[in-house]
């Protein structure tokens, strides 16, 4: 069962509300649908290890994206703010009164536009940023194929009988959720498999963190790093000159840690 928190929601409502398309995209994705398989596995009473911690993580940051441009999720969003200069917004949803009651405090989700990126003479960021109209142009600029899906929700409306005023009306009686998944990240979740998405030599050209990404997403997860991306970190190993030794020590950090 996905469980979306209802901020999250509301926020792609308003988009939807607003004429724009709208999906939560990235990391959240993949752990909603780990946790997913996890319960599933769980009921079958066949939980691995790597399931059952799978199932006990929940995602901490919820991302969005949209054909939305920065300047159109601030008219949606009064409240939004730039987070840098790609564009991206930040929104600090209200969560309801019950939540408040209850001290949960609002949470910033990051929404982002469609984009393509170009260019990586520093190895991390990109020389150039084009918004795009097409989600598919979005998810193939991302890392590992577990990163790169995207759930999308719409209403199932329930045709009802007004009475007094003799005429049909509409009430939402549920959300619907359809997953966006164009490289097999769904698939080599349950494979427990790293692969990168496209040609792995490509992804770590333009960041080459990623290749401690990958070993990281492998420890924390119980995942295997297919062939193909594990002989494309070996190549691109020397690349690793280029990230800066903070960035370095934050995912050897986190790696230890897993």
């Amino acid at each position: 069962m996905i469980k979306i928190p209802e901020y999250v929601k509301n926020i792609i409502s308003k988009l939807n509300k607003a004429g724009f398309e709208a999906y939560i995209v990235g990391g959240c994705v993949r752990d909603l649908l780990m946790a997913s398989c996890a319960s599933s596995t769980s009921e079958n009473k066949l939980v691995k290890k790597g399931a059952s911690e799978a199932k006990q993580k929940k995602p901490k940051d919820w991302d969005v994206t949209t054909n939305a441009k920065p300047d159109e999720i601030l008219k949606v969003f009064s409240n939004g703010r730039y987070e840098n200069k790609f564009g991206t917004v930040i929104v600090n949803e209200e969560l309801g009164i019950r939540n408040k009651e209850l001290g949960i405090k609002n949470q910033g989700i990051e929404i982002t536009t469609y984009r393509s990126e170009h260019g990586y003479a520093d190895r991390r960021h990109p020389d150039k940023v084009v918004f795009e109209e097409k989600l598919e142009k979005d998810l193939e600029r991302r890392d590992f194929t577990i990163n790169a899906m995207a759930i999308q929700m719409s209403d199932v409306r329930c045709q009802m009988s007004d009475l007094k005023n003799k005429k049909k009306c509409y009430a939402l009686c549920a959300l619907r959720y359809a997953v966006v998944d164009l490289f097999g990240g769904e698939k080599d979740i349950k494979k427990k498999i790293i692969r990168a998405v496209g040609e792995p030599i490509d992804r770590f050209k333009e960041d080459a963190l990623r290749m401690m990404r990958a070993i990281r997403f492998a420890c924390q997860l119980r995942f295997e790093i297919e062939p193909k991306t594990e002989r494309a970190i070996k190549k691109m190993a020397g690349g690793i000159k280029f990230v800066s030794n903070e960035r370095i020590r934050d995912e050897l950090i986190k790696i230890l840690k897993s």
